[in-house]
């Protein structure tokens, strides 16, 4: 699950430039399942006035099904208020107005996860000053603004340090804060008040570390009619993570080609016919190999002069099934004729007497 939350702030103030507004966003993510790929959660937040900062609890990732791979955050900010504005100057004027906040996440020792500024800016044309300061008629107006916009940050490189702070069964406290600013540019004397109140959705994805199976046939050379040959088949795991599921192999054996026996520690194989299915519980952490299955198949004339074999592997959430078949060529000789220990030269007979 991720955390993420709504911040909203308002603030007025009479001042030519001084302006705080704040929207927020907080989260992280809690492993909803065990073998869920990534967990997303939201939060909200009620409204508060600004400038504030706020420690927030929010549960580690869970590392049962293998270590965080990235954390995904994405802000969604909606910034809505009005500026009352009156030219003070002897001479019209064009004035652009912007309201923007400065919203951040921070571990604890003040290093900022993410930062998004939204904003949302007015452009207006006031005649000379009018005499009142009443924000409206020649020299004034009052604007009406809001504005949504959307930040997004991934952190894809985890460090021992960010590992330490995030994984677990506990929870880490981050802290969220908020700086608003206001500027106008235009007439060198203005009078304003603003008035802000901000949101923020926010989302934080845990993911974690997948594997990428791999599978790869090998034989000890051509296979004979009439005898017992060996098919080996090696799983690996090339990915970031551990397999968190059962691995099967998949197979069928070509015409000629009988299974015997599927074998391999771990592995239990069955047959269906030529349908060979080999499963193991056995977890396969990452750059590592399972044992061997070795399958056993008697050789017959129909599998002469040639055949080929394809097997397949597959697991839950294996980031790449590009690589997840082999295939293996088998070339397919006649069994040698057998020796004749019995010569006959025809030089037996015996020859006759004399008289």
């Amino acid at each position: 699950m991720i955390i993420v939350m709504w911040l909203f702030f308002a603030h007025t103030s009479r001042n030519k430039s001084s302006l705080m507004i704040i929207a927020l966003l907080v989260v992280l993510l809690i492993p909803s399942g065990a073998k869920a790929q990534s967990v997303t959660h939201t939060v909200s937040l009620p409204i508060k006035e600004t400038n504030w900062s706020e420690p927030i609890a929010i549960p580690q990732f869970d590392t049962t099904s293998g270590s965080l791979a990235t954390i995904d955050m994405t802000m969604v900010s909606t910034i809505s208020g009005s500026v009352q504005i009156e030219n003070l100057d002897a001479s019209a004027t064009n004035v652009k107005s912007t309201l923007s906040a400065l919203m951040k996440i921070k571990k604890p020792n003040g290093i900022a996860m993410m930062e998004f500024t939204p904003e949302v800016v007015s452009n207006d044309t006031f005649g000379a000053f009018d005499g009142v300061i009443d924000y409206k008629g020649n020299s004034g107006n009052t604007n009406y603004l809001k504005s949504t916009s959307t930040g997004t940050d991934l952190l894809t490189s985890i460090t021992a340090e960010d590992a330490e702070f995030f994984e677990g069964d506990g929870t880490v406290t981050l802290e969220v804060s908020t700086e608003g600013t206001s500027q106008f540019i235009g007439a060198g004397n203005l009078e304003s008040i603003s008035n802000l109140e901000a949101s923020a959705y926010i989302t934080f994805v845990y993911t974690r570390q997948r594997p990428d199976l791999t599978i790869n046939i090998s034989t000890d050379g051509d296979f004979t009619i009439g005898e017992e040959e060996k098919i080996t088949l090696t799983v690996g795991n090339g990915g970031t993570g551990p397999t968190i599921d059962d691995v099967t192999v998949t197979g069928t054996l070509p015409s000629g080609i009988t299974p015997l026996s599927g074998t391999g520690a771990g592995w239990n194989c069955s047959f269906a016919g030529q349908a060979i299915t080999c499963t193991t519980s056995s977890t396969l952490n990452k750059n590592s190999s399972l044992p061997v299955i070795t399958i056993k198949a008697d050789v017959d004339t129909n599998a002469f002069p040639a055949v080929s074999f394809s097997s397949n592997v597959s697991s839950y959430d294996d980031s790449d099934t590009s690589n997840d078949t082999d295939t293996v060529n088998i070339t397919v000789v006649e069994a040698p004729p057998p020796d004749d220990d019995n010569d006959d030269d025809g030089s037996g007979g015996g020859g006759g007497g004399g008289g």
